[in-house]
């Protein structure tokens, strides 16, 4: 299936994904009931995880009164929808091939009560290498820290997975969880509050959207700062 995997990779990167990164259905050991790959799609063997990442002056300008409005509308919603079309298109190439494909719509479906999609987006991303996760409690990748969005796509096809990354990336500064305007992060067990990061991003349970998200856990992490700003205008890696 090599030649397979590159075809996915390569397709995925000329239509505007940062990054790509299978992982074998076997690494989804122990996902909650209902949200197992093979929950979704029985016949899942591989599982593909895209990411585009964020614009550094949409991060650059984010405050609290100010650019959440715009940084709602570009980061989630565009860079959203440019995910899921990557993601059908190779669903669609694959099932051309012969291999029945999920597509996971990223942020919704959404399960308000228990702050739970479909599949986790950011655990796909980790078991598919791309990243691991930070303090921040999301996905750190080493070219854009936390500032990326991702996508999934469930596939019948058995494509060469791509390995784990071992490495520490975290700093463990805590400048995320310094600049969480509501303290979601309970500073004796740093446990992560959903709620009160929810609450405080004004969600609407009747619409499953968050209508002013905050960023500031991402702007204030120093992980991938340079590389970010480095990789603007840098050709991509075609597989």
């Amino acid at each position: 299936m090599s030649d397979l995997t590159s075809q996915i990779k390569k397709i995925a990167l000329d239509n505007g994904s940062d990054l790509v990164g299978i992982a074998p259905v076997s690494r989804f050991e122990g996902a909650p009931e209902g949200h197992h790959p093979q929950d979704v799609l029985a016949s899942t063997k591989s599982v593909i995880s895209l990411a585009r990442r964020f614009t550094m002056g949409m991060i650059n300008s984010l405050d609290p009164g100010k650019q959440r409005l715009s940084y709602k509308h570009h980061m989630y919603h565009h860079l959203n929808g440019q995910n899921s079309l990557t993601a059908y298109q190779l669903a669609v190439y694959l099932e051309n091939n012969g291999f029945e494909s999920f597509v996971v719509q990223p942020t919704t479906p959404y399960d308000a009560q228990r702050f739970m999609g479909v599949i986790s987006h950011r655990h796909a991303a980790v078991l598919a290498g791309l990243g691991v996760f930070g303090n921040n409690n999301l996905v750190l990748t080493p070219e854009f820290g936390p500032r990326n969005r991702f996508a999934t796509v469930l596939t019948a096809a058995e494509l060469q997975p791509d390995p784990l990354i071992k490495d520490e990336i975290c700093q463990y500064c805590n400048q995320c969880r310094e600049a969480c305007p509501v303290s979601a992060w309970d500073p004796q067990s740093g446990i992560f509050y959903k709620p009160q990061c929810a609450h405080y991003q004004w969600w609407e349970r009747s619409n499953q959207e968050c209508n002013k998200p905050c960023g500031l856990c991402i702007k204030y992490c120093p992980v991938g700062i340079d590389k970010t700003q480095n990789y603007v205008g840098a050709p991509k890696e075609v597989f």
